[in-house]
């Protein structure tokens, strides 16, 4: 029995997802730690430059996974960071029809690795500990363009793992499905709206780098 429980907790443990640099952002060099308690690297807005957009587009997220996955279930996955990022959002933006729409701030992300719980494995340690120990997790990288210039206004690389979601423990994609939300909540953290600057100018805001940073989509 001893030998049992060692060997399952070898084989689950929770595993700690980390961010990723997986190409998808055209440059990690900006990126900074979000905090000192956070492993998500950020690019922050710089100050105000937020108040000059009037407007957000979302484009369906992608999946820039290298791992073989479940193709029905990533597109699930990514339907619904979709929708949460949307959701959160548009609780504080005006969410555009269209990505090429003036003062218009384009937020464009793609999952780029992800982790499924072992179900069989949950159910052994549960019966055994009882506890579920093989978690989850969901890494994403996603940019902040605006959509008239493509100048880069911020970024993030993202990565969590599912810890309190019992229900994730027990499904493939349980926790990954339920960490969209929290990705959606940090993205709109770092677009809350900045309502201090003034708008001095019809003409689309651009980047305060003195050669502005390009973002990966195409021109």
């Amino acid at each position: 029995m001893i030998c049992a429980v060692g060997a399952a907790i070898a084989l689950g443990g929770c595993a700690n997802q980390a961010v990723t640099r997986s190409g998808f952002l055209n440059s990690y060099d900006h990126l900074l730690p979000e905090s000192s308690h956070s492993k998500n690297l950020v690019m922050q807005p710089a100050p105000g430059l937020l108040a000059s957009y009037d407007a957000v587009y979302v484009d369906p997220v992608e999946v820039r996974i290298s791992t073989q996955e479940n193709e029905a279930a990533m597109g699930e996955v990514a339907a619904l960071a979709t929708k949460a990022l949307r959701k959160e959002l548009g609780a504080d933006w005006t969410l555009a029809d269209s990505p090429r729409g003036a003062r218009t701030l384009r937020v464009h992300t793609a999952l780029t690795a992800i982790k499924t719980s072992n179900p069989a494995l949950n159910i052994l340690l549960f019966i055994l500990l009882p506890v579920p120990l093989d978690n989850g997790g969901l890494s994403a990288e996603s940019e902040f363009v605006d959509a008239s210039s493509g100048h880069l206004v911020g970024a993030i690389a993202w990565a969590d793992q599912g810890l309190w979601d019992p229900v994730g423990y027990f499904s493939p994609y349980g926790h990954p499905r339920q960490l969209t939300e929290g990705l959606a909540r940090s993205v709109a953290a770092i677009l809350k709206r900045d309502r201090t600057a003034p708008v001095s100018s019809e003409a689309a805001p651009v980047s305060p780098e003195a050669t502005p940073l390009r973002s990966s989509l195409p021109r």
